[in-house]
């Protein structure tokens, strides 16, 4: 009997590979700045915009990509080369149990991780999307719940140590550093989720998952990883509005700072005119007391389609409770070629400080490249 389920088992992956499909992409993009300048003084001390998407910062970078899928078996690996380092971003492979029903993941998925309850607002080059939550990244063995047509996704996580592990279930630690009885210390190193569409309405999203990087052998709480609870709405009654708004309260524990954080992010599409606007707050209580720190930010953006480019303006405005701190103001115009899927623009970013009625500004062109396949 075991030789006839070994014997069906190999048919299955072989079998898989048969009628599998492989493939491969890549894409990468440099930024540069051609000039820049500030006033005498040392300028804003916390710059607005990024020059380009927020992920990997300046500098050229390209991504591999290689692929396997079938109706069972899935195998995925990407890697990025930022100068002359290659850094492995996600490594896993998906056993579909039932299809259009159930599946696994299995292995090690980090830059875009398991991103399934995770949003980005549509503004195209200076996105929020409240500190990635929602994404299970890490080494993990994700079990998905996703019947078709049914508009109900679920997902439960369970972070492993990683590569180098005697075993894959070991038992991870409490916040106070100390090895935990299973199940309960397991159980604080599972992320989970859910989300339910009603079609052309809303759809809405909840769950618990673990802010940080690092196996089962850091200890929660430690102010590198800690677990959060999150919530997120999303209207889709209206064609052509993107309109979402979440929450995240970090701080389940008594020993880790209490956190929330929220982000509205809305796009709208008008024939060639495109309409952005994302709001940012936050709010940090420290565990030893004292004053709350709040943060926020509002962030509009309009782009006009003129054919081969792409005209827009780009504004932001942050502020936060910080005595005396004033707030940053940054202007940003700005033309994108699609034919050369180039981009060219000119930052001027500006701190006020209400004491003193000064203002240190700061400039730049930044030009973005990218390319893919």
């Amino acid at each position: 009997m075991k030789k006839a389920v070994l014997i069906m088992l190999a048919l299955v992956v072989f079998g898989s590979f048969a009628f599998g499909e492989i493939g491969a992409g890549m894409w990468g993009r440099t930024v540069f700045t051609l000039a820049s300048g500030n006033d005498p003084g040392t300028g804003p001390s916390v710059p607005v915009q990024s020059w380009g998407p927020s992920w990997g910062g300046p500098g050229p970078r390209e991504s591999m990509n290689w692929f396997f899928t079938s109706d069972k078996l899935e195998f995925h690996y990407t890697a990025n080369l930022d100068g002359t380092t290659i850094s492995m971003v996600n490594l896993y492979g998906t056993l579909n149990i039932v299809p259009d029903l159930a599946k696994i993941h299995i292995g090690y998925l980090n830059g875009d991780g398991f991103d399934d309850f995770r949003l980005t607002s549509p503004n195209p080059w200076n996105d929020h999307n409240n500190g990635n939550v929602g994404r299970m990244s890490g080494y993990e063995i994700i079990g998905i719940l996703q019947p078709k047509d049914s508009g109900f996704e679920a997902a439960v996580a369970y972070r492993t140590d990683g590569v180098g592990s005697a075993t894959i279930f070991n038992y991870p630690y409490l916040s106070n550093g100390t090895v935990s009885e299973f199940p309960d210390g397991n159980v604080l190193n599972t992320d989970v989720a859910l989300s339910y569409a009603i079609p052309s309405m809303v759809k809405i999203t909840a769950g618990s998952t673990v802010d940080g990087n690092g196996g089962i052998s850091t200890p929660l709480n430690n102010g590198t990883r800690t677990r959060n609870l999150f919530a997120r709405i999303q209207l889709l009654m209206v064609q052509n509005l993107t309109l979402w708004a979440d929450v995240k309260y970090t701080g389940v524990f008594e020993n880790a700072d209490t956190k929330v954080s929220a982000v509205l992010a809305s796009g709208y599409t008008m024939d060639a005119l495109k309409l952005y606007f994302d709001g940012t707050f936050g709010m940090v209580a420290p565990k030893a007391g004292g004053d709350s720190a709040i943060t926020y930010g509002a962030y509009p953006t309009v782009e006009y389609n003129l054919g081969p480019a792409t005209l827009g303006l780009w504004l932001g405005l942050d502020g936060n409770s910080t005595a005396n701190s004033g707030l940053t103001i940054g202007v940003e115009p700005y033309v994108y070629f699609s034919d050369f899927k180039t981009r060219i623009s000119f930052n001027y970013t500006m701190d006020s400080d209400k004491v003193t009625s000064t203002n240190d500004y700061s400039w730049k062109i930044p030009v973005q490249l990218t390319f893919g396949f």
